[in-house]
């Protein structure tokens, strides 16, 4: 039997593989444990700087701050403060996260009640109710969204077919296209040409398409103008192309700003910088613009209206239907709309203006129209009679013999003189009538027709004649001179 020096305070017997156990002193290499010997004793403290042993554990030091934890409440970090336990969830609801705060175990919920929930531990069923007009079939059909149809046929289209399952086409081959009916539903078909005048090569989801050479036809780069090419590989930028027969087509240069392309009798046309010979036109150019300016010529003035002095009117509105007049050096005056009939009549002392000409001794008569004028030669000695069927505007000097089988209606001649005469008599007609018009007035008499519009004379029997002379043309009034008859007056 061996035995070991006695120990020292704080030394521990610790074992060797090669030999003796013996006292030794515990050490710490980095010096993180600080130890404190006794008598049959040792203190161990752990070394850190900032670091302190607290109950609970701290966050700071790795631990949760806590020393109770809720049951089945999931932990939640705070940051540097302690970690937070949720509540406990109930069967099926779920960890919902917030954006102001901690997640909390939640039910979902279906606004439009549109699902139900099955809740049990750990679990949660979602069903969706049955609808009205839906069912949950599988296949799932057209009327609740789906095809109908459990396979689709590889590369195929799908295609609609109103209510009923989806239709599926065979697959295409290559080159083929989908090409569509007017009676059924599309297919991939291959693409003809019945003249021949199309070549195909069909590859995988490609077709190439050749025009076969045509007789007097040839491709070329560039292509040439027989063909209906430009014989050209490179056009000059802004230039304009020009037409040469059966040759290339040419291109002019390009203009520069206010140029403008002018043609020729003996060439192409080509960009030119219009000019003024006399220098009576200024040009201010700028890209695709010219402006032109009459320059300021002595004693011209462009105003609105243009002066007479620089051969405007000085006017900007003119009377519709009216005459310009020449007022010296004095803006163009403008006369009066002339009425039906109406001439320009001159003034030894002023303007021209429109009047009615008229006969002082009433030996003319005159009608009146649009643009036009009627002269005639009153009768001398007395009227000139005719027969008469149809209602008309009674004519200055003028008797109307009444026949037929309708009733007539006159009116009087329109701006008559003083001793214009008519005269009427029933002579086969069912009566005659004379409407008045504007101020008219007749005088039979003591008895005076009523004015304008609504009075008159009407015969009353065959035979009825009535003469009448115009004795006030301002008005103008008419006086019966003779009658036969008897003839109302209204």
């Amino acid at each position: 039997m061996n035995v070991t020096a006695a120990g020292t305070n704080g030394q521990m017997l610790i074992a060797s593989t090669v030999g003796d156990p013996k006292f030794a002193t515990l050490t710490s290499s980095s010096g993180t444990l600080s130890f404190s010997f006794g008598a049959n004793s040792i203190n161990i403290e752990v070394n850190a700087v900032g670091f302190t042993f607290a109950n609970p554990w701290p966050v700071t030091d790795g631990g949760t701050g806590r020393t109770l934890l809720t049951t089945y409440g999931v932990l939640v970090g705070e940051g540097s403060n302690n970690v937070n336990v949720t509540a406990a969830g109930t069967n099926g609801q779920m960890l919902l996260g917030s954006s102001t705060g901690d997640p909390a175990f939640a039910t979902i919920t279906s606004t439009g009640g549109t699902l139900t929930f099955t809740f049990g531990p750990n679990s949660l069923n979602i069903d969706v109710p049955a609808l009205a007009g839906f069912t949950f079939a599988i296949p799932l059909s057209v009327g609740s969204g789906g095809t109908g149809q459990t396979l689709l046929t590889t590369y195929g289209i799908l295609i609609g077919e109103g209510s009923n399952n989806v239709n599926v086409t065979a697959a295409g081959t290559n080159g083929q296209m989908l090409l569509g009916s007017s009676t059924g539903d599309p297919a991939f078909g291959t693409i003809t040409s019945t003249g021949g005048t199309l070549t195909f090569t069909f590859g995988p989801n490609s077709i190439n398409i050749d025009v076969p050479a045509l007789a007097g036809f040839t491709f070329a780069i560039p292509l040439p103008v027989g063909s209906g090419g430009t014989g050209q590989t490179l056009l000059t930028t802004y230039g304009v192309l020009v037409g040469e027969g059966s040759n290339n087509v040419n291109v002019t240069a390009a203009g520069t700003n206010g140029q403008m392309l002018f043609g020729s009798s003996t060439g192409d046309p080509a960009f030119g910088t219009i000019t003024s010979t006399g220098g009576t036109l200024t040009f201010t150019f700028g890209p695709n613009s010219i402006n032109i300016d009459v320059p300021a010529l002595a004693g011209f003035t462009f105003a609105i209206p243009l002066p007479v002095g620089s051969g405007g009117t000085g006017q900007t509105l003119l009377t519709t239907y009216g005459v310009l007049l020449g007022e010296g050096s004095n803006n163009v005056n403008v006369t009066a709309a002339g009425t039906n009939g109406q001439m320009l009549l001159g003034s030894s002392t002023g303007d021209p203006a429109f009047g009615t000409i008229t006969s002082t001794g009433g030996t003319l008569s005159f009608t009146f129209g649009p643009n036009s004028l009627n002269i005639d030669v009153a009768s001398p000695g007395g009227f000139r009679w005719s027969t008469i069927s149809t209602s008309i505007t009674l004519q200055p000097g003028n008797g109307y013999l009444c026949i037929g089988s309708n009733p007539l209606t006159f009116a009087l001649p329109p701006a008559p003189v003083i001793g214009t005469e008519v005269a009427l008599a029933l002579s086969g007609a069912t009566s005659w009538e004379i409407d008045l018009s504007g101020s008219e007035e007749i005088r039979f008499g003591y008895l005076t027709t009523s004015v304008g519009v609504g009075g008159g004379l009407q015969s009353s029997s065959q035979g009825d004649v009535v003469f009448l002379v115009c004795f006030d043309a301002g008005s103008p009034q008419w006086l019966v001179v003779d009658s036969i008859g008897n003839i109302q007056i209204f």
